[in-house]
């Protein structure tokens, strides 16, 4: 007898920027998981979502089997799982904190709305001071190296890459874009990560 092993199918739809799906993507790639990379315009996304395609209406979606699934950090984890860069225990709970606080960072971050423009740059600039350098201090001082946990790479690596990406590119808007230059362990996790073989492999499989 022959047992087919139907591989479940992966769909995994986003802007073409790292943000809340890079570790997701990371993770599915280095757990051998194939899955259609959905890479759309922000101007794409406003017609998805004027039809209501996805519930609930916000990206990223992951769907498996044509479930669709939101959440960002939810997928990660997920993934992370699949990949074994997401254990339990102790280091599970320590990932689940730095992902928490990095995804803070990202939904308190003030947004324009009907600031003006002084007001918005003076509102971003005291968030980076008394919101970002505190939380950024406290991954600091849990980090090990070479990576997060220690010896191995894990999810909690993959969430600070991608978020620190965004910061990097200046999509943090008035957010000092050298910013993680202030953390020497952070830093030195940002230049290991993209280095570890496995993603190393899937960036240049990406090219």
């Amino acid at each position: 007898h022959h047992i087919h092993i139907i591989m479940a199918t992966h769909k995994l739809t986003y802007f073409d920027i790292p943000g809340r799906a890079e570790a997701t993507r990371i993770c599915l790639f280095i757990a051998g998981i194939e899955f259609e990379d959905v890479r759309i315009s922000f101007a794409e996304w406003g017609k998805l979502k004027a039809e209501k395609k996805f519930s609930p209406n916000y990206l990223p979606v992951l769907e498996v089997d044509g479930k669709a699934f939101s959440q960002g950090s939810a997928h990660a984890r997920y993934a992370g799982r699949k990949a074994g860069l997401y254990p339990d225990g102790l280091e599970g709970m320590l990932i689940d904190e730095a992902a928490e606080i990095l995804a803070e960072l990202l939904y308190k971050a003030p947004s324009k709305g009907t600031l003006d423009d002084a007001a918005f740059i003076k509102a971003r600039q005291d968030f980076q001071h008394e919101k970002m350098v505190p939380s950024l201090e406290v991954l600091e001082q849990k980090s090990a190296a070479p990576y997060y946990l220690g010896a191995n790479l894990s999810l909690a690596d993959l969430t600070l890459f991608a978020f620190a990406s965004l910061v990097q590119a200046g999509m943090f808007d008035h957010v000092d874009k050298n910013l993680f230059d202030k953390f020497p362990k952070l830093t030195a996790i940002l230049a290991a990560t993209p280095k570890h073989p496995k993603v190393a492999e899937y960036y240049a499989s990406k090219k």
